[in-house]
């Protein structure tokens, strides 16, 4: 018969040995390439958060640019209209005053 309680002969255990460090270099191939995945999604994270930035002062300028010009355009519209009631006012006074 052949060895006894599971014993292996030499080319068994030689191969298995083989099957396990071809498993472990496998392993390890597979962890250095799943490191480096994440190191090129940390990088893009960190471009990604650079562009948001980049984005939001952007649209923090337009937002300032529009308030701006809703400003002016408030400022000129009152300005408009205190001209206005300053002619109505000075029609009164003439009207007034030439009723005298």
């Amino acid at each position: 018969g052949g060895p006894s309680h599971g014993a292996l002969s030499d080319a068994e255990f030689a191969a298995e040995e083989a099957a396990r460090e071809l498993e472990v270099s496998e392993l390890r191939a597979a962890l250095a390439s799943a490191r480096r995945e994440r190191s090129a999604l940390a990088d893009e994270a960190v471009r990604l958060r650079a562009q948001r930035a980049e984005q939001e002062a952007e649209e923090e300028a337009w937002h300032a640019v529009i308030n701006g010009n809703t400003l002016r355009a408030q400022a000129e519209q009152e300005e408009a209209t205190r001209e206005r009631q300053l002619v109505q006012f000075c029609r009164r006074e003439l009207a007034r005053l030439g009723g005298v």
